[in-house]
């Protein structure tokens, strides 16, 4: 199964990579850069808010190999998780009211109903998050692969017609994604919580999520805010000229730091299920293994990445990319090379849930970020956006490597035969 499920999501990552480039090489066209600044500061919204996961996908796996009734656990956390996406709409209406480099030109409505568009979007996705969690946990990955590619493809392709036949403002672009979102939020409930009614929800189902994630939310939410953190600050401070640049560069960056999520997505649910369910512990031969096997999927490509670094932004940008932007695109792409290393550490520290280091690494890393940008961050974008990428990717790596070693050595993972056989 785990190689079934490894091989499925390359598939999927390479087909939704297919997809999300050449959206974006598409709509850098059809809106330009200064409109595609303004839409990359309300998505900036978006992925910042979703420090308010809190890590619900990334605990949820370890929580269902341990629980004995999975399908009440999956009802309890729905119902939390939908209370916490409507507490997310307020709180994205309230960052949206504050007026960012320059005023969005929202076209055809109001700012208020532009950013009510981007919550709508937000609370979409985010119990869409739920559903493909359960699928992951289910380790159910051709569903969640072929669901994820079928709606990814249809946000885009009717966005980009509606861009195109329709109008091209910003209100278009919103509208068709949470349109879309809201239907694949139908499908991925028919079919995993038919039965599951949340028209009757209490605020004890809230609590109950937030009691039983505590200390774990914490730590994994600093490490979502961590690493969007530039994106957030940048679309308050600089021109949206300025900004289109800089989130084309982060977004095609980010690209490369997806390549090692099929392996990570497979490999997880199956050393949880390991570690919790089956009591076997793993010895370092494991992680040599893993660590062998995503660096021989993603190697390749980031050295190509790097050798290729200008002609691929050229692409995106439609010019020969400056020297800033070029060098944190290079940065970039090394230290996704860091984060694949890292997270075969990260999903071990996880399933043991060794929660304390995981927020002492996270914090850390936010805090860096936060003094880098507030000194130098509306001066210098590119150099603030270098150095706090690498302060938290090495941070990240170093506190990864040390805490698995330290548990190692305590016995609290100990030594025995190898855990991780693709079969």
């Amino acid at each position: 199964m785990l190689k079934k499920n490894i091989i499925t999501n390359y598939i999927g990552t390479a087909v939704l990579a297919v997809i999300n480039i050449t959206g974006l090489y598409l709509y850098v066209n059809i809106y330009g850069i200064a409109r595609w600044g303004e839409i990359a500061g309300l998505i900036a919204i978006i992925n910042g808010m979703m420090f308010l996961d809190l890590g619900i996908s990334q605990i949820y796996i370890p929580k269902y190999n341990e629980s004995k009734n999975k399908d009440e656990l999956f009802e309890k956390y729905l119902k939390g998780v939908t209370l916490l996406a409507a507490l997310a709409v307020v709180l994205i209406l309230i960052l949206g009211s504050v007026p960012s480099g320059k005023e969005i030109n929202v076209d055809s409505v109001s700012r208020i109903g532009m950013v009510t568009l981007v919550g709508l979007l937000f609370f979409f996705n985010f119990l869409n998050g739920m559903f493909y969690t359960q699928f992951n946990a289910m380790q159910d990955q051709v569903t969640l692969n072929i669901r994820q590619v079928a709606f990814a493809f249809l946000k885009n392709i009717s966005t980009i017609a509606s861009a195109v036949y329709i109008s091209s403002d910003v209100t278009g672009y919103f509208f068709v994604f949470s349109f879309v979102a809201g239907i694949e939020f139908l499908f991925n409930k028919k079919t995993l919580a038919g039965s599951v009614s949340l028209s009757k929800l209490k605020l004890n189902h809230l609590t109950d999520l937030f009691h039983d994630l505590k200390k774990p939310s914490l730590a994994i939410a600093a490490g979502i805010l961590a690493f969007n953190f530039d994106r957030l600050f940048l679309s308050k401070m600089i021109d949206h000229s300025t900004f289109g640049v800089y989130s084309i560069v982060v977004t095609v960056a980010l690209y490369f730091i997806q390549l090692q999520y099929p392996v990570t997505k497979a490999v997880f649910p199956y050393i949880s299920k390991k570690l919790i369910e089956e009591k076997v512990d793993e010895s370092w031969r494991d992680l040599a293994r893993h660590m062998m096997l995503v660096s021989a999927l993603t190697l390749p490509v980031f050295l190509l990445g790097f050798l290729f670094s200008a002609e691929i932004l050229g692409f995106f940008l439609k010019e020969s990319p400056a020297t800033m932007p070029l060098a944190l695109f290079r940065v970039l792409i090394f230290c996704a090379l860091i984060n694949t290393v890292y997270n075969v550490f990260y999903i071990r520290m996880l399933a043991k849930f060794m929660v304390n280091s995981i927020l002492v690494i996270n914090f850390l890393g936010l805090i860096i970020s936060l003094v880098i940008f507030i000194l130098i961050g509306h001066e210098n974008p590119y150099l603030a956006g270098i150095l706090s990428w690498l302060s938290i990717s090495l941070i990240q790596l170093i506190g990864g490597v040390g805490c698995i070693a330290y548990a190692m050595r305590k016995n609290v993972l100990k030594s025995s035969t190898s855990s991780f056989d693709v079969k």
